[in-house]
């Protein structure tokens, strides 16, 4: 025992008899206080059992965030919004003179008239006693830093603990050995029904201690008021998914999906990091090893981060996964798979060929919105094995106009230009390899026609093709009858009435023709305007092609088609990203071209995270 921790029992000895083993001289004061009732609040409501802040901390972010802020700083979305400031309930300073209880009750019943709703019985949602609690519990975890907690065990677990007890329940190794019990330090009467502040006043305060003096500064005793306060409920560092990690690692091996065997090439994996802004924050680069594998060392690591190995091979930039690393796994393994190279184009599958029609002054507004698929373990390179001069053929039929292709790059409503299309001998083609699986490509092609009363449209299929969809709107254009089009009746969309017609199981060579018959009707006929922002939507339901089709409600200005899913995966949208930067980086676009493809694809990955995490 130091000596100014003597000196305070010596002086405390008439007041109450203690062993010079008795603890810590500011703990002891303040169990003193409890125990003898000399502070005690005033009863109030208290919880059944110690909450839980892992509990509460989804509940705060569902329920109380939009207003308090994610971290309970008052800075919530909706908080400019109210007729007072929402509290900052999660900062130091509003803890330091909280009262559980007291808050509790304003989480129950509500302040409304400053815009404060009720959650308790009174709400149409409420929470349960338990969730309330685990709320508080959560945001006393906000305002309580981690460093505080540490700071104040070290203290506690140096003079406390051999009296009070490793949590508090005063069954210390020496407690036996004391004149007085030294009580519970986990009461949640207490803890509930009393402030941070006053807890800390009564261990300063020279009228509650007589003559007493602590060798111990204000900010090392505020850490063990937040320590000992632990004891009343589950305490998280919330601020843990922000920190950095001090070390990590990122590996993987990389196999040859055609041969089913590790690549023993000495190639170079490429590590890229991309912040919560899409920026590209880290590169680094690994030869790969006699076993195939890459291994990436980091230090000082945002958790917020985004990792993407990847590798060139044949000339083909392959990637991983991405993945983040975490305070729980800071071991990352992100494996890529590379393919040889084919030129066989029967490995090419068009999953589905979409034709939407719409009708505009004098002319037919046609797209095409191919999905494709690459059967083959092996990525086609075009049939001349040098993807720059050709991948995937498209054949427009003679006299298109206004011709544009654009590339698909998640659900089929988000489409980028695709500038890697070239013009051949034969038509047209995509520069891009296709890799192994279905849907490996989805590309829109855009082009106008002369139309009066009457056209036949007709071009080769390219590809043996399984599912062909065609979509007429019901304006006075019928189909005519004999080129094998199966109708599927009409349906009645917001905006107008369409038929859809369909055709199965098209082998690669023939042709596709369909014949359009009569002239649109005078003021029924949705123009150009309909399509031009490019926001076709696919739904393929039941294992059918099942085209459905309507017409935007605000000045019927595009059409609509249900999709399967409203949002590209988020890894997909990276992977993209990454691909645009690596064609960038090797000069095949430029930079006019690659900042403005990849401002749309930054902008459509906001637009998921603002939707997944509701801010």
């Amino acid at each position: 025992m130091n000596k100014s921790a003597k000196t305070l029992f010596q002086r405390l000895g008439s007041f109450w008899p203690v062993s010079l083993h008795m603890i810590f001289p500011f703990l002891l004061a303040f169990l003193f206080l409890v125990l003898a009732g000399g502070v005690l609040a005033q009863a109030g409501v208290v919880p059944a059992e110690p909450p839980d802040a892992a509990s509460g901390l989804p509940i705060h972010q569902e329920r109380c965030a939009t207003c308090h802020g994610l971290t309970g700083q008052g800075d919530g979305e909706l908080a400019a919004n109210l007729p007072n400031p929402p509290a900052a309930h999660g900062s130091t300073e509003y803890l330091r003179t909280a009262i559980p209880s007291e808050m509790f009750d304003v989480i129950t019943n509500g302040r409304v008239p400053r815009g404060m709703p009720p959650f308790g019985p009174e709400s149409s949602n409420p929470l349960s006693e338990a969730e309330r609690w685990d709320v508080i519990a959560a945001i006393y975890s906000f305002g309580t830093p981690l460093e505080s907690v540490e700071s104040g065990q070290v203290f506690y677990d140096e003079n406390c603990l051999t009296c009070h007890g490793e949590g508090g329940f005063g069954d210390g190794p020496e407690a036996a050995s004391l004149d007085a019990d030294p009580g519970d330090l986990t009461s949640l009467d207490y803890w509930f029904n009393t402030s941070n502040q006053a807890v800390f006043e009564i261990l300063t305060s020279p009228d509650r201690i007589l003559e007493h003096q602590y060798d111990i500064s204000d900010d090392d005793l505020w850490s063990v008021v937040d320590y000992v306060r632990t004891f009343s409920y589950g305490y998280i560092d919330t601020l843990a998914p922000m920190r950095p990690l001090e070390s990590a690692s990122i590996s993987g091996q990389v196999f040859n999906g055609t041969t089913g065997s590790i690549l023993d090439s000495e190639a170079t994996a490429l590590l890229r990091a991309f912040t919560q802004d899409l920026e590209i924050t880290l590169t680094m680069s690994d030869t790969l090893d006699a076993e195939g594998r890459f291994n990436f060392a980091l230090t000082d690591v945002p958790q917020d981060w985004f990792f993407r190995v990847g590798l060139t091979y044949n000339d083909v930039e392959f990637g991983s996964d991405f993945g983040q690393v975490t305070l729980d796994q800071p071991d990352l393994d992100l494996p890529i798979t590379v393919f040889e190279k084919t030129v066989d184009p029967s490995s090419i599958t068009v999953q589905q060929m979409h034709l939407i029609l719409v009708f505009d002054q004098n002319q037919v507004v046609v797209n095409e919105l191919y999905v494709v698929g690459n059967d083959e373990a092996a990525v086609f390179a075009g049939e001349t094995g040098d993807p720059n001069e050709g991948t995937f053929k498209i054949t427009v039929p003679n006299g298109a106009e206004q011709l544009s292709f654009q590339r698909g790059f998640g659900s089929v409503d988000s489409f980028i230009p695709a500038n890697e299309v070239i013009q051949t001998d034969s038509g047209w083609a995509d520069t891009l390899p296709l890799r192994p699986g279905p849907g490996s490509l989805t590309m829109l092609v855009q082009y106008t026609l002369p139309y009066e009363d009457g056209l036949t449209i007709s071009q080769p299929v390219n590809y043996d093709t399984t599912n062909v969809n065609l979509v007429v709107p019901e304006i006075g254009v019928s189909l005519g009858e004999g080129d094998g089009w199966v109708s599927g009746g009409t349906q009645t969309m917001e905006g107008g009435t369409v038929t859809s017609y369909a055709q199965t199981n098209i082998p690669a060579g023939q042709e596709l023709v369909l014949t359009l018959e009569g002239r649109p009707r005078s003021g029924n006929s949705t123009t150009a305007n309909l399509v031009s922002d490019n926001a076709l939507e696919l739904v393929i339901g039941l294992g059918a092609a099942v085209l459905v089709i309507g017409i935007a409600a605000v000045a019927i200005r595009r059409w609509r088609l249900e999709p399967e899913e409203e949002y590209l995966d988020r890894d997909q949208l990276l992977q993209e990203m990454a691909d645009l930067d690596d064609a960038y980086e090797a000069g095949e676009i430029s930079e006019e071209e690659y900042q403005g493809q990849r401002q749309e694809l930054k902008a459509e990955l906001m637009e998921i995270w603002e939707d997944q995490t509701g801010t």
